[in-house]
């Protein structure tokens, strides 16, 4: 269920790299909000939140007739990003990308 693999995202490298590509894809595709939330989620380590990006992504990928809302998913990151992470290292600000 989606609510246990945010969970895994926010554990150990060990048990992220376990996580299967495609299962925030199949997960997160109807639940663009929760995908919003956890990449928002402050105090979480960066390669945790990478994972969803990629997700969000193939979200266009997939279906098509979605990318203008995908495409102001990742505006609103990107507006996010600068206001609340005054500490932004380029990493983080190109994740993305």
């Amino acid at each position: 269920d989606y609510n246990l693999t945010i969970s895994f995202l926010k554990k150990s490298d060990e048990v992220r790299k376990k996580t299967k590509k495609n299962t925030l894809f199949l997960l997160g595709q109807n639940r663009l909000d929760k995908l919003m939330d956890f990449a928002k989620e402050p105090g979480l380590h960066t390669f945790a939140k990478v994972e969803v990006f990629p997700a969000v992504s193939r979200i266009a990928q997939q279906h098509p007739e979605r990318r203008n809302e995908i495409i102001e998913w990742f505006r609103e990151y990107l507006r996010f990003q600068p206001k609340n992470c005054p500490r932004l290292n380029i990493s983080t600000a190109l994740l993305p990308a």
